[in-house]
């Protein structure tokens, strides 16, 4: 409605209109330059229907992804360490559960 409220200021600062707003708004409503210019927002498309995996009633972590990042340099008693983080993903709840490991075996 930003066209709107601008008009409305612009018509104000020479007229005094009584019920302003619902006169512009009728003109805009009815003018065909105006409801393009002030059209409404893209509505995207409706998502696609979920997996048979992701709508199953399961326990937790019946079926999991397995992701590993790093490498991360840790200190340790021994200088700097290379480890890695396991990554445990699951699809029904989207739980994830991170483990720190030493090897990606």
């Amino acid at each position: 409605m930003m066209f709107m409220s601008s008009t409305v200021t612009a018509l104000r600062q020479t007229f005094w209109i009584t019920l302003i707003r619902q006169h512009v708004r009728k003109h805009f409503k009815y003018c065909v330059i105006c409801r393009k210019l002030e059209g409404a927002a893209y509505r995207g498309p409706d998502p696609a229907p979920l997996p048979k995996l992701r709508v199953q009633e399961t326990p937790p972590f019946a079926a999991t992804g397995v992701d590993f990042t790093g490498p991360l340099y840790v200190k340790s008693d021994n200088g700097e360490i290379k480890a890695y983080i396991c990554l445990f993903t699951c699809p029904v709840t989207k739980a994830i559960h991170l483990e720190v490991v030493t090897s990606q075996t």
